[in-house]
């Protein structure tokens, strides 16, 4: 889901419709993203870097994802 304001945020919702604190946003305009900038965004994504451009890259799974958020305790399942 994104919120349109300044920036264009992303807040995760899981698989069965929870919406989390987990998110991110970019800034409207960016062609390409820095370096520093894919940090903090895995950062907030709750990601060390290398799982945050396999989530980008499609090979994570919205499971394991949410796997890696229930593990570091970002999210909690019903």
């Amino acid at each position: 889901m994104k919120d349109d304001t300044h920036h264009r945020y992303f807040i995760y919702h899981t698989l069965s419709g929870q919406k989390t604190s987990v998110k991110t946003h970019t800034s409207h305009g960016h062609k390409e993203i820095s370096d520093a900038i894919i940090s903090k965004m895995a950062q907030q994504c709750g990601l060390r870097n290398s799982e945050f451009k396999l989530l980008i890259e499609c090979p994570l799974t919205q499971t394991k994802y949410e796997g890696i958020l229930h593990k570091n305790g970002k999210i909690r399942f019903n």
